[in-house]
């Protein structure tokens, strides 16, 4: 440990010097711009049914506004480029000692993986040879009898009690804590609190029973100091929650203390407080039980969609539906551009659906679906858009989304700023974006490629692959056996942070 934070000072010292010039001599330098992004692809010059006269096609943006090409920034000075040389030295010095310590991990199997760094993403690892081994705290999940618990809140905080009834039932599970590369503590939230009590009232006798479970029938927890063990923090507010209630609290003043090296799994991660990079992951959210069948036996991905955008939910929670709800008013005026949009957009109450089987279905007309903010980060509308094939639009760039080191996200979702969803302009974007049909079906084929690794299902029904597939020598097989579903990807991801804690020293 001692010299692997030798070799983080010495960057870590160089960066915040270049830093603290580069603001002194901040007016030689341009201001980034907040919340940037990829630009699309150039539009391809496809006719408009503009009615006669319109400015719509003129005035439409062919790239988002927070997308805009910064211009370049001057010349520094003669102290900040010789800081920011040294900055350079001591950035490969630290790279290659990573690349060592990653080389190094990957010439051993331990308990029978061995991991595979990447060939062409630098410091990432690829899907290991072998099988990762779990072990799980079964007597907790016996004790919060999570079916019953969670059932109450479909479809959210399901993964709480699907991911580890799945891994128990895979060939990732092992009863044997010794051959285990990591242990799953299958601790819910649900089952151990009055989620609908302000505040929240800790039930205590499945509190009491899980920390004696976890720390006094077995002390694997403090044998690695947790770092071999993984929570998973799911989405709708509960972010921090499971790690707060483990230390014996319901009050997010203890988040990450005697947990802080456990690996989250979390299916809302854009609080900087509750997630951190390269420990945690972020995994799909549960989307909704009725959705996923239906669109299993009418999934059509690439199928012409007649309409533009939709968002059927509440408008008055927080900023980014409230300003779908401005937008929505707008809709009803009398402005020329309310009445060429107006039977293109839906804007409504999903709540006040009269029939809410329609909800699936009108989600197959449309070629972008709306996925703000709710009470919290996690969105279910996200993963229901990715399961019926229409593009997600998202406001928010700090958003992380589930795999984010295996999914190419920028080439899926559409992202704009939330201070201009409530003008026209936002709609004229979408709809310039529409016109070109090879920048539309690309997004779609990429979606339809993932759809199945956002979708959980019952775990009961969900598939499994075999230790062979995971065995083979052959890079493409062992990354096909991982992309079955979401379950499946989390392992992946797990194997992933296991091979890290190996390549820091954290695991033997």
């Amino acid at each position: 440990m001692k010299e692997e934070s030798g070799r983080l000072v010495l960057p870590v010292v160089a960066l915040a010097l270049v830093l603290a010039l580069v603001w002194t001599e901040r007016s030689l330098l341009l201001p980034a711009a907040d919340n940037q992004g990829p630009a699309p692809r150039p539009l391809s010059p496809s006719p408009s049914p503009c009615p006669s006269g319109s400015n719509l096609t003129d005035s439409a943006p062919t790239q988002a506004p927070e997308l805009a090409t910064p211009e370049p920034t001057a010349t520094m000075s003669p102290a900040a480029a010789a800081l920011r040389s040294l900055m350079h030295e001591h950035t490969v010095a630290f790279e290659d000692s990573q690349r060592n310590a990653m080389n190094t991990a990957s010439l051993s199997t331990h308990g029978g993986l061995q991991c595979v760094p990447s060939r062409t993403v630098p410091f990432k690892w690829d899907a290991p040879i072998g099988v990762l081994k779990i072990f799980v705290y079964t007597e907790m999940i016996k004790n919060m009898e999570p079916h019953n618990c969670v059932k109450a809140l479909v479809p959210m905080w399901r993964e709480e009690a699907e991911l580890p009834t799945w891994v128990v039932n895979s060939i990732h599970y092992t009863t044997n804590p010794e051959e285990a590369h990591m242990f799953f503590i299958p601790a819910m939230g649900r089952c151990m609190i009055a989620i609908h009590d302000r505040p929240h009232v800790l039930q205590s006798d499945s509190f009491l029973n899980a920390i004696d479970i976890l720390h006094v029938k077995n002390d694997y927890f403090r044998r690695r100091y947790g770092y071999d063990h993984f929570i998973i923090n799911p989405g709708g507010g509960s972010l921090g929650l499971i790690t707060d209630i483990l230390w014996g609290s319901s009050s997010s003043a203890t988040i990450n203390t005697f947990y802080s090296n456990a690996t989250k799994l979390l299916s809302e991660s854009v609080r900087p407080r509750g997630y951190f990079a390269g420990r945690d992951f972020t995994i799909p959210g549960s989307a909704d039980y009725r959705f996923g069948p239906y669109m299993k036996i009418h999934h059509q991905p690439l199928a012409d969609r007649p309409m533009l955008f939709m968002f059927l939910g509440d408008t008055g929670l927080r900023e980014q539906r409230q300003a779908l709800g401005r937008l929505k008013v707008a809709l009803q005026g009398d402005s020329e551009q309310a009445a060429f949009f107006r039977d293109k957009v839906l804007i409504a109450s999903k709540i006040n659906d009269p029939d809410p089987s329609l909800y699936p279905k009108r989600t197959q007309n449309f070629t972008f679906c709306a996925a703000p903010h709710g009470t919290s980060p996690w969105t279910q509308r996200f993963y229901d858009s990715l399961i019926s094939g229409c593009i997600p639009v998202q406001f928010d760039r700090r958003f992380r989304f589930g795999y984010y080191d295996h999914v190419d996200w920028d080439a899926i979702v559409i992202r704009y700023p939330t201070a201009q969803v409530d003008k026209f302009s936002f709609l004229e974007y979408l709809y310039k974006l529409s016109l070109d049909v090879e920048f539309i079906r690309e997004r779609q084929r990429r979606i339809a490629a993932i759809a199945e690794l956002f979708y959980y299902g019952e775990s009961s029904k969900a598939l499994h692959t075999t230790a062979a597939a995971l065995s083979d020598p052959d890079l493409v097989v062992r990354r096909k056996a991982y992309q079955l579903n979401a379950y499946s990807m989390a392992i992946r991801e797990l194997a992933d942070r296991y091979c890290t804690l190996r390549m820091s020293g954290h695991l033997p």
